[in-house]
Order: C-alpha cells, then sequence, then structure tokens
C-alpha cells in the first residue's frame, strides 16, 4: 500500500517510501544526515594538516568564498584561510588576513607563509616590530617582486639598514629608494640643512617635500636670498625652430626652491 495511508516521517525522510521534505533535517554542520541536503551555513572549513582542502568546506566540498569570510570571527580558522586559501580567487587569503588579530597567529604566518605577499601582510599587522623589520629586510635581501621591495624598504626603521641598502642594493631601484627612506626618516631640522646647504638640488627639493613645520616652510618660502634658493638646470628639449624643422637639444630652466616651499605650505594648509 506505500504510503497512501501517510507517510511515517523521520526528520525530513519517510521511513516507508523513502520521499523527501524540506523541513525537520538533521543538521550536522551544513548538511542534513537524513537526506544530504545542504545548507550554507555551519561549514567545515579545512585545517592546516589537510592542505589539500584548500579552503574547502570538508563536508559539502564548498570552496570558501569572500563572503563565507564575513560570517567567521573564529581567529585559528581565519588563520587557516590566510595560508592555504588560492590568493587568485577573490583574494579570499586576504580578507581573512584583515580580520586577523590573533599575534601568535600572525607571527607564525609572518615567519613560514607561503608567499612574500602573505608574509608582509602578515607583519605588517604584529605588535612586535622587531619580528616584523625582521620579515621586511628579509623580503628586500630576498624577493625578486619589487613591488613589494619597494613597500618592504619603505617600512624599514634601522637607519644603518637602509644605508646598506642605499650602497649595495642588488638593483638602481633599490638604492633610490633606500636613499629617499633616509629622507623619510630625518628630522624637520636635518631636513632644513640639506634644503640650506646642499649642492644637490634634487635632494633639497625632496627634502622640501618632506617637511611638515610650517614655520621652517615659511621662512624659505618668504626669503630674499635668490641666490641660496634660485638655481639653473640644462634639460633635453625643444629649443627653437630652425628652418626645417624643430631643433631638439639642451636647454637652461630656471628654478626656486622657495616655489616648492610655497607648494607645501599650501598642500598643508588644504589637508
Amino acid at each position: 500500500m506505500g504510503c497512501l495511508l501517510g507517510h511515517k516521517w523521520n526528520g525530513c525522510k519517510c521511513e516507508k517510501c523513502g520521499k523527501i521534505r524540506d523541513e525537520q533535517h538533521m543538521w550536522k554542520g551544513c548538511e542534513c544526515s537524513l537526506c544530504g541536503k545542504v545548507r550554507d551555513e555551519q561549514h567545515i572549513w579545512g585545517r592546516r594538516n589537510d592542505y589539500t582542502n584548500n579552503c574547502k568546506c570538508t563536508r559539502c566540498g564548498k570552496s570558501i568564498t569572500r563572503q563565507d569570510i564575513n560570517k567567521i570571527t573564529d581567529q585559528p580558522i581565519l588563520g587557516i584561510i590566510a595560508e592555504f586559501a588560492d590568493a587568485n580567487s577573490s583574494n579570499v587569503c586576504y580578507d581573512a588576513l584583515e580580520k586577523l588579530t590573533d599575534q601568535k597567529i600572525l607571527a607564525d604566518l609572518a615567519i613560514k607563509g607561503s608567499t612574500y605577499m602573505l608574509r608582509m601582510s602578515a607583519a605588517e599587522k604584529l605588535s612586535n616590530q622587531i619580528l616584523a623589520q625582521e620579515v621586511f629586510v628579509d623580503v628586500v635581501k630576498n624577493c625578486d617582486a619589487m613591488g613589494l621591495v619597494y613597500n618592504a624598504i619603505k617600512k624599514l626603521t634601522d637607519s644603518s639598514i637602509i644605508a646598506d641598502i642605499e650602497k649595495n642594493g642588488k638593483y638602481n631601484s633599490m638604492r633610490e629608494w633606500a636613499h629617499d627612506r633616509l629622507l623619510d626618516l630625518k628630522g624637520q631640522q636635518e631636513l632644513y640643512a640639506i634644503i640650506k646647504n646642499s649642492k644637490d638640488n634634487d635632494l633639497r627639493e625632496k627634502a622640501i617635500m618632506r617637511l611638515t613645520d610650517q614655520n621652517i616652510l615659511f621662512e624659505i618660502a618668504s626669503s630674499n636670498d635668490s641666490e641660496k634658493y634660485r638655481y639653473e638646470e640644462e634639460v633635453p628639449g625643444w629649443t627653437g625652430r630652425g628652418d626645417d624643422a624643430y631643433i631638439y637639444g639642451w636647454k637652461k630652466l630656471t628654478y626656486d626652491i622657495r616655489d616648492t616651499a610655497r607648494e607645501r605650505l599650501a598642500e598643508l594648509k588644504n589637508k
């Protein structure tokens, strides 16, 4: 007779005919143990010792998404996701890293992370600045991704290490970045001394743009000492018109440090 006289329900499944109804499921995490229905809740994401899961749910196989990250607060789980999620898939690993606050997990990622990008991102959130600096130095010395190297140099704080990079950096760009970073670390009076005394006009211009002391800037901007602050440079460009065509060569342009000081003052006042 089947179930003509009525189903015998055990949760969502009839014990007599096997029919499934969409109610009274026996949920174990995201999956019903009776009918196999899956819900988008309570997933169990792959653990560190189960790399093959690649941050999929170990029960239903769903790949983690950025929306899933928003629901997760468990710090160890976020650490697992940050380490093993596919960085090219919606950047879910970096979304997880953004929510990480556990310093032990962050330190572990900074030391043992699978990519320099992951290690850098974790180091930037460390309260242990000694360890963070060690990671930044390692990135500068061993990473081939120049964007990361640039970011690491900009975060270094040890002038002796930066000076060594300025002198011995593998690439010219690294040496230039280190040179600029040393300027970043100088105090206002040191920058002022460079502006007043250096013969390197490019260095003086860079120093001006790092000043935040408006009294110093005003003093430079209002100075009558043209000899100290005005300079000429030869630059390549069109120098005039010949009989048949424009002539390309070198021409002299006049610059004034005081104008840069005025621009910097205006920039600070508009902030």
